[in-house]
């Protein structure tokens, strides 16, 4: 018959160990001790409980060596499948968010995300979702402006570009018909999802024309476009809404 132990003998267990540190040969045995056995799922109060005992708790610099060395390869796909489906609470989501805030990804940690990110597309259903989710948000001046530098000096694929077309293509016609005034507002200008330029950068190419120091080309240049897309700009073919 298995003893359970009181509050009180667990918290004179606990101050007895305080500070002591197991040796290598003792983890080793608690590792095999517990090879193979299930652990049986914990209750919303151990949780909370081991929470509070770790939180603001600083990981040493051996303890970080340590959780690196373990987890390998095996043990994340092992830990991904696990996780796999599970949606995340908005809780959670809240708590990530605020973690990652003010923190700057390398440029290793770049390249892994965009390696792993290769050929994979979304389901409609994600799609749908994200249209859902992204529908009546404007985004801010500075968010329009990053996006904008990050095409600059960018060289699309032909498929993209007959993807652009076919795109201009429907701008006053839809596949039902004619687009209403204030639909063609809406996929016009810094609102399109295919826009390089923002509107402000557009006035601005139109302002150094007037002064008649800078040429199409020169234009074309400075902003990382195609000459056409310049004289486009210049003769009110493209972004004529403003």
């Amino acid at each position: 018959m298995t003893k359970i132990r009181t509050a009180e003998h667990s918290q004179k267990i606990s101050e007895a160990l305080k500070g002591r540190k197991l040796t290598p040969e003792h983890i080793e045995k608690l590792r095999q001790a517990k090879k193979g056995k299930k652990r049986g799922k914990r209750t919303e109060e151990t949780r909370e409980k081991i929470s509070k005992t770790l939180k603001g708790r600083p990981l040493t610099e051996e303890r970080k060596k340590n959780i690196r060395e373990a987890m390998t390869p095996e043990v994340i796909a092992r830990v991904s499948a696990l996780k796999k489906g599970v949606p995340l609470s908005k809780e959670t989501r809240q708590k990530i968010s605020e973690s990652h805030k003010g923190k700057k990804l390398s440029l290793a940690h770049k390249e892994k995300i965009r390696l792993t990110s290769l050929g994979r597309t979304h389901t409609e259903e994600t799609k749908e979702k994200l249209r859902e989710l992204n529908t009546g948000k404007k985004m801010s001046e500075e968010a329009v402006r990053k996006m904008a530098l990050t095409k600059i000096g960018k060289t699309q694929s032909l498929e993209t570009r007959m993807k652009r077309s076919a795109a201009m293509k429907l701008k006053e016609y839809g596949p039902r018909g004619p687009f209403s005034e204030e639909t063609i507002l809406k996929i016009s200008g810094d609102n399109s999802v295919f826009a390089i330029l923002t509107e402000e950068l557009v006035l601005e190419i139109r302002e150094l024309y007037l002064q008649g120091n800078h040429t199409h080309r020169s234009l074309a240049e400075k902003y990382k476009v195609a000459k056409s897309t310049i004289t486009a700009i210049l003769s009110r073919r493209s972004w004529k809404h403003i």
